[in-house]
């Protein structure tokens, strides 16, 4: 059977239609935008309530409270990134008193974010974000790989009474046993950037049968930032 010209116009055309309504639809679902998760906002400081923990069987349970504020000092423009710098103060009250703790580097490409903390490179997030996207965050370093993943897109998350919407998790460890427990992850909220970090690191009691699998922590750390404020400066 031969077709029509008209036939092959009209499908042709109908076909372009359906393609630019799909694609449409794809830049709707789209959201949030590829840097949302980490705006480099130099008139806002995020301040954090950090809550640390110390253990050892041989010693008594240490608990520190103290703050961080972190400050975005200046931003950069190259051809293919934004490099910027970030300002981190320390403080045993949260609104004052604020001293100079570290300077961390970071550089902001279309498809990842790296932060120079500690001399140290690390591959923060990539882009885009994405529900189950997997990468190494040691990518720049002669170590271990350590594999990070996104979950829970989009999830609202609150903190100190603050409420966040369209965040995303970053899951890097989360493995319990009855010999250890091990937990690192982050939360990035839209518009915002970090809002939650817990880094738990214990063993647990393995030394004489009465101990094993009840839980008591022979030694280990436990450290939570939560994001208590957000300062318009």
């Amino acid at each position: 059977m031969v077709l029509s010209k008209g036939f092959k116009f009209g499908h042709l055309v109908g076909g372009i239609v359906f393609a630019l309504i799909f694609f449409s639809c794809q830049s709707e679902n789209y959201s949030p935008k590829v840097y949302d998760y980490f705006p480099l906002d130099q008139t806002q400081s995020r301040i954090y309530e950090v809550t640390e923990s110390r253990y050892s069987l041989s010693a008594d349970q240490q608990h520190f409270t103290y703050y961080i504020k972190e400050k975005i000092t200046s931003v950069s423009q190259n051809p293919d990134s934004k490099t910027f710098v970030i300002q981190r103060f320390k403080s045993n009250e949260s609104n004052k008193n604020w001293k100079l703790d570290s300077v961390w580097a970071g550089t902001l490409k279309p498809d990842r974010l790296i932060i120079n903390q500690n001399n140290q490179e690390i591959l923060k997030l990539i882009f885009p974000v994405t529900e189950n996207l997997e990468w190494n965050l040691n990518t720049y370093l002669s170590t271990n790989p350590k594999i990070a993943k996104y979950e829970h897109l989009n999830d609202t998350f609150v903190s100190n009474k603050l409420n966040f919407e369209n965040t995303v998790k970053v899951k890097i460890a989360e493995d319990s046993s009855l010999i250890d427990l091990k937990k690192e992850n982050e939360y990035y909220a839209n518009g915002v950037g970090l809002i939650y970090k817990e880094t738990t690191n214990l063993a647990y009691c393995q030394s004489n049968p009465d101990c094993i699998g009840k839980g008591l922590i022979s030694s280990g750390s436990s450290k939570i930032y939560k994001i208590i404020e957000i300062v318009k400066e």
